[in-house]
């Protein structure tokens, strides 16, 4: 038994002197892959990329020229469709009354890419709410010929605020508007009940006067009875 096995791992142990190591292959761990080098948000990039957004909601995502916008999105936001296609407003850009734009945090910003996300404000009486989306935009050109596009514009939901409807007036609310359009009807009931003191003072000052005037009126009569006889 014991020599059996003694074979078998001199066979084997026979085996691995002939294999062969691969020197080619590199040593140590293997590479992986990192993705793309973030860089710097520069305030220089900011402003080119805000600047972009401002026009892309006046005119795309407003729908007010439709048109103009085409120029300022990538090949991937146009979807294969030709200017003629565009501006007739079937575009994969959610339509918002949008009043301005904002960009409210920076998701990711690499060499000619930046992934934001950014916040639409929403027009006077417009009765909607903030309007939050993700937005994604490309550098093309170089030097001085780069410039900023939208390659994509995402709605990611609604915020509350905007301009909502004012509420009904109340049983209160329409006492105070009364009040308010009247601003002397407490001043003239004021007035009329201060005639009241008015007349009690003028009943402490006459009523002795018209006593007095009584009795001289008595004595006067008296006196003349009494010169008569």
């Amino acid at each position: 038994m014991v020599c059996a096995a003694g074979l078998v791992a001199a066979a084997f142990w026979n085996q691995g002197n002939g294999l062969k190591i691969d020197k080619s292959v590199p040593k140590g761990p293997l590479p992986t892959d990192t993705g793309p080098k973030e860089v710097p948000f520069t305030k220089s990039t900011e402003r080119s990329v805000a600047t972009v957004l401002k026009r892309f909601v006046a005119t795309a995502v407003t729908r007010a020229d439709v048109s103009a916008s085409y120029d300022l999105a990538t090949p991937t936001l146009h979807e294969g469709m030709s200017r003629s296609e565009w501006a007739k407003e079937s575009i994969p850009v959610q339509p918002y009354p949008a009043r301005s734009i904002e960009i409210s945090r920076v998701i990711g910003s690499y060499k000619n890419d930046v992934q934001l996300e950014a916040t639409l404000l929403p027009r006077p009486h417009s009765k909607v709410g903030l309007e939050t989306a993700q937005v994604e935009l490309k550098a093309v050109g170089s030097g001085q010929g780069q410039r900023w596009l939208v390659d994509s514009f995402d709605t990611t939901g609604v915020l509350p605020g905007g301009n909502p409807p004012p509420p009904p007036a109340t049983a209160s609310a329409k006492s105070t508007a009364t009040q308010a359009s009247h601003p002397y009807g407490q001043a003239h009931l004021g007035g009329r009940w201060l005639l009241l003191p008015a007349a009690i003072l003028g009943l402490i000052v006459l009523v002795p006067i018209s006593l007095g005037l009584a009795g001289w009126y008595r004595r006067r009569q008296a006196y003349r009875r009494w010169a008569s006889e």
